[in-house]
């Protein structure tokens, strides 16, 4: 068995809001990465299927984010572009729900 390592596939900065349906609740920065799963043997990689996600969010008030922890918003990032999470912690830690959709489009 080769070594697993995880590969930066893409990752998204910027600015963005946070929603609660149609409620924009607050801007805030976000930073969200995505890794693959990578199986290195014998200088080959493989890949494994598995992704991982790590994202922040990041207010201008820290204190804005303590009343939504365990609560699922809607990010919407640039060019229309939303993701739904649930915030992790009062840090802004997220967990993603799903993947990148385009807003206002069926997730389905």
């Amino acid at each position: 068995m080769g070594e697993m390592v995880q590969k930066l596939l893409y990752q998204l900065e910027g600015d963005g809001s946070l929603f609660k349906g149609a409620e924009r609740l607050f801007e805030i920065t976000h930073q969200l990465k995505v890794f693959q799963e990578i199986v290195v043997a014998d200088g080959e990689e493989t890949i494994t299927g598995l992704t991982d996600f790590s994202g922040q969010v990041v207010p201008g008030d820290q204190y804005q984010l303590a009343v939504l922890v365990g609560k699922e918003p809607t990010l919407h990032l640039e060019h229309d572009r939303c993701l739904d999470v649930i915030i992790q912690s009062s840090s802004g830690n997220l967990i993603k729900c799903g993947e990148i959709y385009k807003c206002g489009e069926s997730k389905g």
